[in-house]
């Protein structure tokens, strides 16, 4: 028992490293604060167009991020949806015209082309007040909120 234990002991400590390391590394924390500005309904036009035009970062990372953008503002301006796009197919190849039209036909992408929508709230916005999603004020020396975890976001199967 005591050898099974310590066992488990050692696999724990040596998955918490990993986790420490992973969440410590640059890319990690770019990437969380890229991923959390969109959720506050800000503009990563910037961040997306810097990883798809490096092609070193897995398209996964990048297509994630993308769909995230349009789902958290309701869409993508047509113009910069036009860049994104020609950057993806300049960079990865056109086989990616296809990946692109399947998150369309889902959903998770959408290119905006009405004007008067830039000063309008968005359904995620009104979804992110009306359940909380997002509570910067958590005191960490007495965290009482399920946002503590994660600085300040809490995700929407937690609040529902």
């Amino acid at each position: 028992v005591f050898t099974r234990n310590l066992r488990s002991l050692t696999n724990h400590i040596h998955v918490a490293e990993l986790v420490k390391s992973a969440a410590e590394a640059n890319s990690f924390r770019q990437r969380w604060q890229t991923e959390r500005a969109m959720l506050e309904s800000e503009p990563c036009y910037e961040a997306l167009e810097d990883l798809i035009a490096g092609g070193y970062e897995p398209p996964y990372r990048w297509l994630r991020l993308f769909c995230l953008q349009s789902l958290t503002s309701n869409g993508i301006k047509a113009a910069r949806y036009d860049a994104l796009r020609r950057e993806v197919i300049q960079t990865y190849g056109y086989e990616y015209l296809m990946v692109l039209r399947s998150l369309e036909k889902c959903g998770l992408l959408r290119r905006r082309e009405t004007f008067f929508m830039d000063s309008m709230q968005t359904p995620f916005t009104t979804l992110r007040k009306a359940l909380n999603l997002i509570h910067a004020d958590v005191d960490p020396s007495d965290p009482d909120d399920v946002s503590y975890v994660s600085s300040g976001y809490a995700p929407m199967t937690v609040r529902w």
